[in-house]
């Protein structure tokens, strides 16, 4: 098994017609009834159905049994960024977080033309394929969102003020939790760590004006993650008028070939080691 949880499993599976394979995610339908989450799996199916993007795991089908329901996603075996931060101590390093969060950055601009708010950026759901380049994955709670959409859902750290107010949330969000994301990469916390849950969303509510950059984070830096995080939605780089080429064009990312990156043409910043299937 890749995973697995309250809903059920992920396993990896292999068509031996052309030996490819295969993340199959199997959701119990008994969960889902007592879960009450069958709109929020439903939207999912719909979230995922509409992606196609080398930045966000694919899915190639869905079907079911008596017991389950089951999508058939691509398989991303590099494994979790959260996990080769973590070994590597990756944190710190400008030239990972550059790579990284570009690739991030073209998931959400692919998700976002779909209207599609994404709402659970964080390290452990960005995956690695086996070329070493980064992957959205888990759209559980994503959501297709003509306008607003005003439920609280996420990981805390990475929650926007708006949300916490309760004024209703768009695409904006996903860009505040890049910056947050971003932040974490390059300084190994989160920008608004406090013991309890409570304190962390009034430092949230705050914001990015209370938040201390250490002396490694360069002024090219901080300007992208306060762009990412301005308290205002619509004041967001990205959400500006020129969109996500506003954030492109800062000066942080000049050094980045973005065309090549969406070719998949650049040199990733770690290969991973080939999976052993037999042991998967």
């Amino acid at each position: 098994a890749l995973g697995e949880g309250a809903f059920g499993c992920v396993v990896l599976v292999k068509d031996p017609s052309n030996s490819t394979y295969y993340a199959v995610k199997a959701v119990l339908k008994d969960h889902i009834t007592r879960e009450k989450c069958e709109s929020s799996v439903q939207s999912e199916r719909t979230v995922m159905s509409l992606a196609n993007s080398d930045f966000v795991v694919r899915l190639y089908m869905t079907y079911q049994d008596s017991d389950s329901l089951f999508f058939m996603m691509e398989p991303a075996l590099g494994g979790e960024l959260y996990d080769l931060y973590t070994e590597r101590d990756l944190y710190g390093d400008t030239s990972a977080a550059r790579f990284y969060i570009s690739c991030v950055i073209l998931g959400l601009e692919h998700l976002h033309r779909w209207r599609v708010v994404y709402r659970d950026l964080k390290l452990e759901n960005c995956l690695l394929g086996v070329d070493g380049y980064l992957k959205l994955s888990d759209m559980g709670i994503a959501k297709v969102v003509a306008d607003k959409t005003y439920t609280i859902c996420g990981t805390a750290d990475y929650l926007a003020p708006e949300t916490l107010r309760q004024a209703g949330q768009d695409c904006a969000v996903d860009w505040w939790a890049c910056g947050v994301l971003l932040f974490i990469m390059c300084v190994g916390t989160s920008p608004f760590e406090a013991p309890e849950v409570k304190q962390i969303y009034r430092n949230i509510v705050k914001g990015f004006a209370h938040v201390t950059f250490p002396d490694t984070c360069s002024s090219d830096l901080v300007e992208v993650i306060k762009g990412l995080c301005r308290k205002k939605p619509e004041e967001r780089v990205a959400m500006r008028q020129g969109g996500v080429a506003n954030l492109q064009d800062m000066r942080w990312f000049s050094t980045l070939d973005w065309e090549k990156l969406a070719r998949r043409q650049l040199e990733p910043f770690v290969v991973p080691a080939p999976p052993d299937y037999e042991k998967l």
